[in-house]
């Protein structure tokens, strides 16, 4: 996966971003991946980390309902059985807006019950915050940390 990146096209990431990360990252395979785009909150995905997000090197949070076609390169990149899935309600809470630590620590939103046993479960350290107030305004925990290349 690590030879990737992911941009999620939606009304907030356009050709232009995409074309843009295309051409700073030459070495990579850039793929673009059309979200759901809708007038109504409860079904529209504003970015790529409100249906998808990596954990770890084999896990992933999953929106399926977030895409307009199949992610093909991205699922070929996760076993159906590292895939959390998450459900529309989980997905207007921001579930798959987490933050990665480590390839094994991740800080989520302490409401976050359903997600935190399953990560745990997977051997993940969970480090649960009062973050809830935040997503009022459309983000959270990765939205605000902005991690644009990361090291372990």
């Amino acid at each position: 996966m690590e030879s990737y990146i992911f941009v999620g096209k939606s009304d907030r990431t356009n050709d232009a971003g995409y074309k843009f990360l295309k051409q700073t990252f030459p070495n990579k395979k850039v793929v673009q991946i059309p979200l759901f785009v809708s007038d109504d909150y409860q079904t529209n995905v504003l970015h790529l980390d409100c249906a998808f997000q990596p954990v770890g090197d084999e896990y992933a949070i999953f929106y399926p309902k977030g895409f307009l076609v199949r992610p093909d390169a991205l699922l070929d990149c996760f076993k159906e059985n590292n895939l959390i899935q998450v459900n529309q309600q989980q997905m207007i809470d921001m579930y798959p807006n987490i933050f990665s630590i480590s390839k094994s620590k991740v800080v989520i939103e302490k409401s976050f019950i359903e997600l935190k046993t399953q990560l745990l479960q997977k051997g993940f350290e969970v480090i649960e915050v009062n973050y809830g107030e935040i997503s009022k305004m459309g983000g959270l925990l990765r939205c605000s940390t902005l991690p644009l290349k990361r090291k372990y």
